[in-house]
């Protein structure tokens, strides 16, 4: 290797001063170094082909590579003694490896020049060596640790996987040999679930710290939203953009990424939809039992990774005040009640973005259509979250009458409307939306009054 940096550097050297007589001299600098270990070069003819002759120049090859691999490996680990199950070092090998690759192809370019045929490619023996000393050594570690990413960073073993991809495409390349001892498909899906762990630790403080530095528009308009709907899709972004920089070891594990991903980021908006929808009937004025908490208790929301449809039902207070409305007593929506429902539809939007960011319809296209629930689950006309923008006076709220004595008449349910006066004069009330009850489950984490159009 310090030989071939000399020879380089006087290649470099060359190219400075007489550019135009470089090319001849370039050729002898890269034969003089390779042939010890080649068949003799003769200029303007190409390397014979002899057979077993690349496995010869291998094994003359192999102790100076493996000694190279040696010297990348003490770079990347401090203390070789110590026992670790971190996989930063093999990150920084994988990297290291594909670097030393790609050097070699541009000193041992294939032809070797125009007018010869490179039999041998030196690249392509450094390549098979290196890349089958990588997995032997991570073998070793993913043998003692098994792929356990707990000491790793997300960012830096989601580019191991990256590099053990490119790695395993260099040496299919030169070599028929199996690589084996590390599965990448297993190594990247340890990795997305400690990521998507962390999501689903990070997510209700998300949603409470937007909720908590909300700020309504100065001047109150039914047209406008508050601030937190923006702060809550800022943190799902920043995930996003993550996600689309991976290199996915195939679809199989791409569609099971998303569809958990989707469903963590479907249960934060609808927790946060249950605030907004609480706030929304804050706003009316409607009568609140001393003594009962007027916004959900955090801990009772994430104390576990399956969803508390009880934590976010309408409070009995509010219940019971829903009751006394029915359609002879509407009641008129303020400009800040309309802003909680204006929130709601931000939200609505840019889930439709973060859907079509993540390129989820193209990952079901391409895994054979609607027949994957896991996925189309998730997909744009399934979202959880169907909330009408109000941006009209007049939006009246109703409930419908219904005996839960007799469990009798009309299922309950809260409608929103507003009434517009046709041209024949006569008045016409439009529904927008209203409320149906839904079980909630590992697979419809929905709350327990969501609207849908009508």
């Amino acid at each position: 290797y310090r030989a071939l940096g000399a020879v380089q550097d006087i290649i470099e050297e060359l190219d400075h001063q007489k550019p135009e007589k470089s090319a001849d001299l370039k050729r002898l600098l890269r034969n003089l170094i390779i042939n010890d270990v080649t068949c003799p070069v003769l200029v303007n003819k190409p390397m014979p082909n002899v057979e077993g002759r690349r496995r010869e120049i291998m094994d003359i090859l192999e102790p100076s590579i493996v000694y190279r691999c040696d010297c990348l490996t003490r770079q990347c680990f401090t203390d070789e003694t110590s026992i670790s199950s971190s996989l930063d070092g093999y990150a920084q090998l994988a990297v290291l490896v594909c670097h030393d690759y790609e050097r070699c192809c541009k000193l041992f370019s294939d032809p070797l020049c125009e007018d010869g045929d490179r039999r041998f490619d030196i690249a392509g023996i450094v390549a098979e060596v290196e890349t089958e000393y990588f997995y032997t050594n991570m073998g070793r570690h993913i043998a003692q640790f098994g792929y356990n990413i707990e000491d790793t960073d997300i960012e830096v073993a989601l580019e191991l996987c990256k590099s053990i991809t490119k790695i395993e495409e260099i040496h299919a390349r030169y070599s028929t040999n199996v690589l084996e001892g590390v599965d990448n498909r297993q190594l990247f899906k340890a990795t997305a679930s400690a990521w998507l762990a962390n999501i689903d630790r990070e997510k209700g403080k998300w949603a409470e710290n937007a909720l908590k530095q909300d700020s309504a528009p100065r001047e109150l308009d039914i047209g406008k939203h508050s601030t937190s709907v923006i702060d809550l899709i800022s943190c799902f972004s920043q995930q996003v953009t993550s996600v689309q920089r991976l290199q996915w070891p195939d679809m199989e594990t791409k569609a099971w990424f998303l569809a958990e991903f989707m469903k963590f980021t479907d249960v934060c908006f609808e927790v946060y939809a249950a605030v907004m929808m609480k706030q929304f009937l804050s706003c009316l004025n409607l009568p609140q039992e001393d003594g009962e908490p007027k916004t959900p208790t955090w801990n009772s929301m994430w104390n576990s990774r399956k969803y508390k449809e009880q934590s976010l039902t309408l409070s009995a207070s509010t219940q019971a005040a829903l009751t006394m409305l029915d359609e002879s007593h509407p009641m008129q929506v303020t400009a800040e009640a309309c802003i909680k429902i204006n929130n709601l539809t931000v939200a609505q939007e840019k889930l439709y973005e973060l859907h079509n960011d993540l390129g989820i319809r193209e990952t079901v296209e391409a895994l054979g259509g609607e027949n994957r629930p896991s996925i189309t689950d998730a997909s744009s006309d399934k979202f959880l979250l169907s909330f009408k923008v109000v941006r009209a006076e007049g939006v009246e709220l109703y409930k419908k009458k219904y005996d839960a004595a007799t469990d009798k008449g009309t299922r309950p349910y809260v409608k929103l409307a507003v009434t517009r006066q046709l041209e024949s004069e006569v008045a016409k009330r439009q529904t927008f939306a209203k409320t149906r009850p839904a079980v909630a489950g590992a697979t419809n984490p929905r709350w327990n009054e969501s609207f849908d159009w009508q």
